[in-house]
């Protein structure tokens, strides 16, 4: 069972983040410097994971024991963190935050931490991985900096598209905090498929808090297997997947079986689609944004 944290403690984890950030100096600077907030809580600049003969013996004991590729790792008696330099630079801001929580959030007391695909997921059904995950989340967007600024933006994915660029931050990531902690009435499926098949599956969906209170969950509205034939929005997902497109973002208009009629924005990172549902009374809000497409920039649309 995932560990979902409350407000309580998502605002005591804000507090610790700011404090960070208003120790290293940092609150309103982008993208966060993560390596000044780090200096500020007496860290160096990570060190290279796999150089080995750096690590402590209680931290190499703790690495050998999990079973994937380990990611990140903190020493807190020796005040270092290790990071795999082989990873997207993207990544590495994300898990550098993560490592940091561990030591930033006072009641994280294990001495040695080790972290792999599994810690490191959103997701995560471990308690204190989800506490040093929301951290380094609402570090490395600047607690609500970004929030503020993609606010000035209009409703849609070239938000996010265009600012994950200037936060160096993953797309996927950016687009699931645009909707997380957007002020408007938009909310995200994330969609895959499989093979054969001619219909796609919601693997997730997250809603804005104005979403919910207006509409309901996502999950309640929309079925988790869309057909090709049946939906407009499975057909333009199916057709992306496939055949990937010249533009970084597909849209078009589908209505909720008994609810409201949508605008939706479509992009994909390759495996997986990112679909932004939102009120079409909305799109003529904020400054518009049309992202450009690169192959540079499909590449770092993968990630968290």
């Amino acid at each position: 069972m995932n560990v979902e944290l409350d407000d309580a403690a998502t605002e005591s984890i804000r507090r610790y983040a700011r404090g960070a950030l208003i120790k290293a100096d940092a609150m309103g600077v982008v993208p966060v410097p993560l390596d000044q907030v780090s200096a500020a809580l007496r860290f160096a600049s990570p060190s290279d994971l796999f150089d080995l003969g750096g690590l402590s013996p209680g931290l190499r004991e703790r690495i050998g024991r999990l079973k994937d590729k380990v990611l990140g790792a903190l020493d807190i008696r020796e005040h270092v963190i290790y990071l795999d330099r082989d990873q997207r630079a993207e990544r590495q801001r994300f898990h550098h935050g993560h490592e940091l929580g561990h030591f930033a959030l006072p009641w994280h007391e294990d001495a040695y931490y080790g972290d792999d695909w599994s810690t490191l997921d959103p997701d995560t059904v471990d308690e204190l991985e989800s506490e040093a995950t929301q951290f380094g989340v609402e570090l490395i967007f600047g607690i609500d900096g970004f929030r503020d600024q993609a606010a000035q933006y209009r409703v849609g994915l070239g938000a996010p598209l265009e600012l994950a660029e200037a936060w160096e931050l993953s797309r996927t990531a950016t687009i699931r905090r645009y909707v997380q902690t957007s002020p408007r009435a938009c909310g995200l499926l994330v969609i895959g498929r499989i093979p054969g098949r001619e219909r796609v599956r919601v693997l997730k969906s997250f809603e804005s808090p104005t979403f919910r209170q207006r509409h309901g969950f996502l999950s309640r509205m929309v079925p988790a297997w869309l057909s090709v034939d049946e939906h407009e929005l499975a057909a333009a997902a199916m057709d992306l997947l496939r055949n990937g497109g010249v533009d970084p973002i597909v849209s078009g208009e589908f209505t909720v079986p008994g609810g409201p009629r949508l605008r939706y924005e479509l992009t994909s990172n390759g495996y997986r689609l990112f679909a932004l549902v939102f009120d079409p009374s909305l799109v003529s809000l904020g400054r518009r944004v049309k992202p450009i497409w690169t192959p540079a920039a499909a590449s770092s649309a993968s990630g968290l």
